[in-house]
């Protein structure tokens, strides 16, 4: 018989170090909040670990979570994410409407971000969902061949257990619907509703690692950008992206371009770009852990659709004060961060400037024909935010 009593006192001894890092003489934190952030991400990987572990792990009867509010990796503000456990020594049925969001796709891959290697098994775009007239869809995963008399689609893929990540970019966040959808496995044993000693205690163990992996490695990925001189800089991003994006958990239909910003009370960043021909685009800003920064009550992202370009130029400008400029991207209190641009199904990677300057002289950079909005202007588009965002995961 598992020691559960044991198992529970080895698991809070485990996570008192998870937070170690947080206070590392090297750590690139400037203030107590930086710090009271850093927490509060560990603390957010519990909830999510937790809720993956113990109340969504039955790969026989999964159920398609979405993540909000968990934030790590540079979480999308636009995004309605959901995951689902499978297990494809059995096979499983999809079906929904696809909505009408700006981006929708599925990927089956482990999860494993900060544990071990993320293995990308399938990614799969709305059109080989093959949806009707109606949106409506039906496809099948699985490890054995399609027999070919189904008449939808049917994903053969390699008898692994895994994860399924479905990302919903919204571009408008008042008009766009999510997608509605349900996961079935067709061939499930009895279901097990209560837990065994055994699983508790090996489940304990699984939450541990990750709350003590997973928020760290997310920090150690992006302050590199320090150590390679990448501040107030998209120089480094390179036409043809170096790395593999899906093995880093990104999507494989888009690019990233990413940077450090230092920027100080007085001072603004002005971020320009030519917008190419894509589906779907935005710009957000992330803490030093890697969080998004609330863009429920604040302007911190703007996607395609919020956005307002000149002539097909986006210029957006990340200061502490309002620049009444219409892309201005909030910092509020956040001395330092990242800046992340996504760009969905382009054919070229763009690479923005950037010139850091005080905010008395962004007057004279910018153009005329620039967007300038009112602070009662200022204050409807946040209104409107909120509400929007909210609606989104029904809150």
């Amino acid at each position: 018989m598992s020691d559960i009593r044991g198992a529970w006192i080895d698991f809070c001894d485990e996570l008192k170090g998870a937070v170690d890092y947080v206070f590392e003489p090297d750590q690139v934190t400037d203030s107590a909040i930086d710090e009271a952030e850093g927490v509060r991400h560990v603390l957010r990987s519990l909830i999510k670990a937790s809720l993956a572990t113990f109340e969504n792990s039955d790969a026989q009867y999964p159920e398609l979570g979405w993540f909000h509010p968990s934030k790590m990796g540079l979480d999308n503000p636009d995004a309605f994410y959901q995951s689902a456990p499978v297990d494809l020594h059995h096979t499983y049925e999809l079906s929904g409407n696809v909505g009408s969001v700006a981006y929708f796709g599925i990927a089956l891959m482990s999860m494993s971000w900060g544990t071990g290697e993320v293995e990308m098994l399938r990614s799969i775009n709305v059109a080989e969902l093959a949806p009707d007239e109606h949106g409506d869809f039906l496809v099948t995963l699985s490890s054995h061949a399609d027999p070919g008399d189904t008449g939808h689609p049917w994903f053969q893929l390699p008898e692994k257990r895994t994860s399924l990540l479905v990302r919903q970019f919204l571009s408008d966040w008042e008009t766009e619907e999510v997608a509605r959808m349900s996961l079935r496995c067709v061939d499930p044993d009895p279901v097990q509703s209560r837990i065994s000693p055994d699983e508790l205690v090996a489940k304990l163990g699984r939450v541990a690692t990750e709350v003590n992996r997973v928020p760290q490695h997310w920090n150690d990925y992006y302050r590199q950008h320090i150590s390679r001189g990448e501040v107030n800089s998209f120089e480094h991003i390179e036409p043809v992206p170096a790395e593999d994006v899906g093995a880093l958990g990104g999507s494989t239909e888009q690019h990233y371009g990413e940077a450090w910003f230092e920027i100080g009370p007085g001072e603004a960043l002005l971020v320009e770009v030519e917008v190419p021909d894509c589906v779907y685009w935005n710009v957000q800003l992330g803490d030093v852990w890697g969080q998004s920064v609330d863009w429920v009550n604040r302007q911190t992202s703007l996607s395609g659709a919020q956005a307002v370009l000149d002539g097909g130029m986006f210029r957006a400008v990340l200061s502490h004060e309002d620049p009444g400029y219409a892309n201005w991207l909030d910092l509020h209190d956040l001395a330092q961060g990242l800046v992340l641009f996504r760009w969905n199904q382009s054919e070229i990677v763009p690479v923005p400037s950037a010139r850091l300057m005080p905010i008395s002289e962004l007057a004279s950079a910018m153009p005329a024909s620039e967007r300038a909005v009112t602070p009662e202007e200022r204050t409807e588009i946040l209104i409107r935010r909120r509400r929007a965002a909210l609606a989104r995961f029904i809150r």
